[in-house]
């Protein structure tokens, strides 16, 4: 295998958009088959550096994320599969092993695409299960892709709420509104491969099935740098901004890949 490691140069975060088969392999339609996260480098507030390493499974799954400061808020990430190959379970796991602080546990329609989404919260894998937070369903277009998201918390009945996504014909998210209809964002795309679409798990996870990078949304301070097959390696979301990938929390990450 052949290591590309970060190379500085900068810019901003993904929102939301394209191809997605129910949290199985889509064989990475806009992206390089061959190339899978294996690590990021990350600034957070107050220039706070930590980094987190992703592994896979022989399928090509991931399976953990590790991170250099387990912590509340900043747990790993563990990835769950059924015999079908299906994402069950995601959890944000504590260094011990057994508590955690999220589990997500998904449940799919007939054409295997995730349509409920159960958080428990503060429990234990061995024992007590922990109360749930939130139920979230979702609604799909004819591509597969998220175009619909309902979220209720069973303790907060009123805290609820919706978003909506429309998509253009480049691939890319063109706006998200509520479920009220108001705008709530106009993402701006570049011309590169999302890295989100290495992955479904990565799609689902992070709301994002575009086709690009919705780099420079934000601010003229982000920049971007990439490599040569057209993936972000050096995201800098600039003076005041934070982007999220996978929980991991950012106002610069630096992404190494794993090509073969």
């Amino acid at each position: 295998m052949k290591t590309f490691m970060v190379a500085p140069y900068c810019t901003f975060l993904m929102v939301t958009a394209l191809l997605f088969t129910g949290c199985k392999k889509n064989d990475q339609p806009h992206g390089p088959a061959h190339c899978q996260i294996y690590k990021v480098k990350f600034y957070q507030s107050f220039n706070r550096m930590d980094s987190a390493v992703f592994t896979y499974n022989k399928k090509g799954d991931p399976i953990r994320i590790t991170r250099g400061l387990n912590s509340t808020g900043a747990p790993d990430a563990l990835f769950w599969y059924d015999k079908r190959g299906r994402l069950t379970d995601y959890i944000g796991i504590y260094a011990g092993g057994d508590n955690y602080e999220f589990r997500h546990r998904y449940t799919y329609d007939y054409k295997d695409r995730i349509v409920i989404d159960t958080m428990h919260v503060f429990g234990f894998l061995s024992s007590y299960p922990g109360s749930i937070s939130s139920v979230t369903t979702y609604k799909y277009d004819a591509q597969d892709r998220i175009i619909r998201m309902d979220r209720r918390m069973p303790d907060y009945p009123k805290a609820g709420y919706s978003y909506l996504y429309t998509y253009n014909q480049l691939g890319n998210i063109e706006k998200i509104t509520t479920g009220g209809g108001y705008l709530s964002a106009t993402p701006v795309y570049d011309d590169k491969i999302n890295m989100n679409n290495l992955h479904p798990v990565w799609q689902f996870l992070s709301m994002d099935y575009s086709r690009n990078n919705p780099f420079g949304s934000t601010g003229r301070d982000e920049q971007t740098g990439y490599d040569q097959y057209g993936l972000p390696i050096d995201i800098d979301k600039g003076w005041g901004s934070e982007g999220e990938f996978v929980n991991i929390f950012y106002s610069r990450m630096m992404v190494e890949y794993q090509c073969r």
